[in-house]
């Protein structure tokens, strides 16, 4: 009789071992970002982000898994679905916008969170999609102070044909004549472009004293050199783009707006442990930390969408994070200067 009262306590605590919150189930997160191709390094520094973040929270039940989208919507959305249905993510992440625009609609029709790393909040819309980054609204008002403060009042644009480069641009020709400066031109290129002379030629003919350059590797580097070739006079700036070059030394001098720089402390421990650039890794670090706020959150009978809506204060590499009223972990905006290569501070 004893044996058999000992065998029914035995089978009890087991029940309650596996029941016990220390044997919580895993929340998985879909990472879709390039792994390969010409913005490898991105990728490569967020998938690096997340794995840095999983080993200093050992405890943390969050899973990461990775997909190489090549930086294509269409394989983001291919990967989006097996992420979903295969593998059963709570939540996605994406990189930039137009990956983010073809995982939004899975995001919402399957009810999965999905966070996109842009500068566009419309990436935001519906009750599933939030945004990490800094905005293009507060990156072009940050812009447009610097120009008023060094006396400019004529600047042109020259980006590639993307949603978050015309958005970039939107916002700065929206806003310039709260600050007295006319945009006198807004020239657009499709991705892939390789000689930039012609267009280059007749935009030196404008007046522009600054020109705002927004294009990613390897275009935006080609358009840098011919720049210089031709002795195009217009001050460069751009809106971050000139600290993700694959040279960043080409843009040496030059000052831009960039979202505010993460904690030095973290910047170390990153290059000791991966031997390279934070680039975006900082980013990943902040979304680990958002979804590990939510998943562990008291009210846990709440779907894990509404705590990451309700997600307020939550401490980051850039300082505290939360949820505005769309939807979007934003990040401040401040003045960079590139020396020697490497993105230093120039003004808050």
């Amino acid at each position: 009789m004893f044996v058999r009262f000992g065998r029914i306590a035995s089978f009890l605590c087991f029940i309650l071992l596996l029941s016990s919150p220390s044997q919580a189930e895993t929340t998985k997160i879909g990472v879709i970002v390039p792994l390969s191709g010409s913005l490898a390094q991105m990728g490569e520094s967020l998938r690096d982000g997340f794995t840095f973040w999983k080993e200093r929270h050992k405890t943390s039940n969050l899973e990461f898994l990775f997909e190489d989208d090549q930086f294509q919507p269409k394989l983001s959305a291919t990967a989006a679905q097996k992420l979903i249905s295969i593998d059963k993510v709570q939540a996605l992440v994406t990189f930039t916008s137009g990956p983010g625009m073809a995982v939004a609609p899975l995001a919402e029709k399957y009810q999965i969170v999905h966070f996109c790393l842009t500068v566009d909040s419309r990436l935001a819309k519906g009750k599933y999609n939030f945004v990490h980054l800094f905005q293009s609204r507060d990156a072009a008002r940050r812009l447009l102070q610097k120009f008023k403060e060094e006396g400019i009042t004529k600047v042109g644009i020259m980006r590639f044909i993307e949603d978050a480069a015309q958005l970039s641009a939107s916002e700065l020709s929206r806003q310039a004549p709260e600050y007295g400066i006319k945009v006198l031109f807004d020239d657009a290129f499709p991705a892939g472009t390789t000689d930039f002379r012609s267009r280059i030629v007749q935009n030196s003919t404008k007046g522009a004293e600054a020109v705002m350059i927004i294009a990613l590797p390897p275009e935006l580097e080609l358009l840098a050199r011919q720049m210089r070739e031709l002795r195009f006079a217009p001050k460069l700036t751009s809106i971050e783009i000139f600290s993700i070059s694959a040279e960043p030394k080409l843009f040496d001098g030059l000052w831009f707006a960039q979202p505010a720089f993460p904690a030095q402390e973290y910047v170390a421990k990153f290059r000791e442990r991966f031997k390279a650039p934070v680039r975006w890794g900082h980013y990943a670090d902040n979304i680990a930390t958002l979804l590990e706020a939510a998943v562990s959150a008291k009210d846990t009978e709440k779907p894990l969408v509404s705590r990451v809506a309700s997600l307020k204060g939550i401490p980051s590499t850039v300082g505290q994070l939360s949820a505005d009223e769309e939807g979007v972990f934003a990040v401040p905006v401040v003045i960079a200067i590139m020396k020697d290569g490497v993105t230093e501070l120039l003004e808050k």
